[in-house]
């Protein structure tokens, strides 16, 4: 008896120590989305190549609405290249979310998919091959060709039944870019 007390004593510390690590992404704290993130945080220094398929990286699990296909979302979001870490778009610049339709075609086709089943209050880094970014075209001066993108994203809102959308191709924080 003795040793299954010891036992169970043992695994619970085990259980605690783990959840105490931060081995994982945190549980919903608002105030890690209240500020925009550092540019700087975002890409580590010593990356090698980019991967190849769209990356999914929890930093803060947030614990309201459900973002799913169809429902409008407003997001806090900041694009990075890889390449170079340049800034391609910063909305907290702009001081306003990005509201769109997810599945409208508005947005890149990987930041679509990295949003969906995100919670309010959560943020994650996306990672986003050409493919499923601008690909062979790029995107003016900003993007170049078969350029993989790094993205941040806040997400403020969600609408699970929303009117149309007002057309607009313009994304705050993408005038200086």
């Amino acid at each position: 008896m003795r040793w299954r007390t010891r036992s169970l004593t043992a695994a619970l510390a085990a259980v605690l120590v783990l959840a105490c690590t931060g081995d994982g992404p945190d549980e919903g704290d608002p105030a890690e989305t209240d500020a925009p993130p550092d540019p700087a945080t975002i890409l580590e220094e010593d990356r090698d190549a980019p991967p190849e398929e769209l990356v999914v990286e929890d930093r803060v699990v947030g614990d309201g609405q459900l973002a799913l296909v169809g429902t409008a979302v407003e997001v806090h979001l900041g694009g990075l290249r890889w390449s170079d870490g340049a800034e391609v778009v910063w909305t907290w610049a702009a001081g306003q979310p990005y509201g769109f339709e997810l599945s409208d075609g508005r947005t890149i086709e990987g930041v679509e998919a990295g949003i969906e089943g995100m919670r309010v209050g959560g943020r994650r880094v996306l990672t986003v091959p050409p493919d499923l970014a601008y690909g062979e075209e790029g995107a003016g001066d900003v993007v170049g060709p078969d350029e993989t993108l790094v993205f941040v994203v806040d997400l403020v809102a969600v609408d699970p039944d929303p009117d149309p959308p007002e057309p607009s191709d313009e994304v705050p924080g993408t005038e200086d870019a």
